[in-house]
């Protein structure tokens, strides 16, 4: 990563810094970070990270986090070839931008997530996918569609 912002914590529409999950006696803070990076294949990217960080509504509020409160430390990328919780792999497969389709090795999905961590030597584990014809036939056959409607509009 080069040249990155500081990790910011954000509010929801109502103000709300700590969200509720499911579960009443658990919650999390959601975390954003402007970031720039040259990634696989050489391609620069700037791109907004964001991650959660989870704990006990108690404990959330006795750390007092604050909206736009910047925190020590950066969002990494993690990917790997196993989910990294079985009860929520569905959700953590890495798509290929609005195509619904999932970035895989072969036929192995690939599995992403982001996290929070104060190692500033922590670096983001990527892993390149090989289905790239499928995933252009998909963007092209979008793009033919998107030309479609605005030449009926």
């Amino acid at each position: 990563m080069l040249n990155n912002q500081k990790v910011t914590v954000t509010a929801d529409e109502l103000g709300n810094v700590i969200t509720q999950s499911l579960n009443p006696d658990i919650g999390y803070v959601r975390i954003e970070q402007q970031i720039k990076t040259i990634g696989l294949n050489n391609w620069v990217k700037n791109e907004k990270r964001s991650a959660l960080i989870f704990g006990k509504i108690e404990d959330l509020q006795a750390f007092g986090f604050k909206e736009n409160q910047e925190l020590d430390g950066k969002i990494i990328v993690d990917e790997s070839l196993q989910p990294f919780n079985p009860n929520t792999a569905e959700r953590e497969m890495k798509m290929a931008g609005s195509t619904g389709i999932c970035c895989r090795v072969d036929d192995q999905p690939i599995y992403r997530r982001t996290r929070f961590t104060t190692n500033m030597d922590d670096q983001d584990t990527l892993i390149q996918h090989t289905n790239v014809d499928e995933i252009r036939e998909a963007i092209a056959a979008m793009n033919e569609i998107q030309k479609a409607v605005s030449i009926s509009l």
